[in-house]
């Protein structure tokens, strides 16, 4: 139980930094584990936090629905 609190603080404090660092990343306040995985993993939140940390390091951040009709592209293309 312990360590269940523990993960869910750090999910806490992450999303918390990651929104003070880019602005609202569309997650509750206490996420769970599926939702903020979820809201990761298309890359686009930590590239804009990595560009804010060290600006220029990821030189060109695609949006969202690029990557969806890449992905589509790559599905039926």
């Amino acid at each position: 139980m312990l360590l269940f609190l523990f993960a869910a603080w750090r999910r806490y404090q992450a999303a918390s930094w990651l929104e003070n660092l880019v602005g609202p990343i569309g997650i509750a306040n206490n996420p769970s584990e599926k939702e903020f995985i979820s809201r990761l993993r298309n890359g686009l939140v930590l590239c804009n936090a990595i560009n804010k940390v060290h600006p220029g390091a990821v030189p060109k951040v695609l949006s969202l629905l690029v990557l969806i009709h890449l992905s589509l592209l790559g599905k039926f293309g």
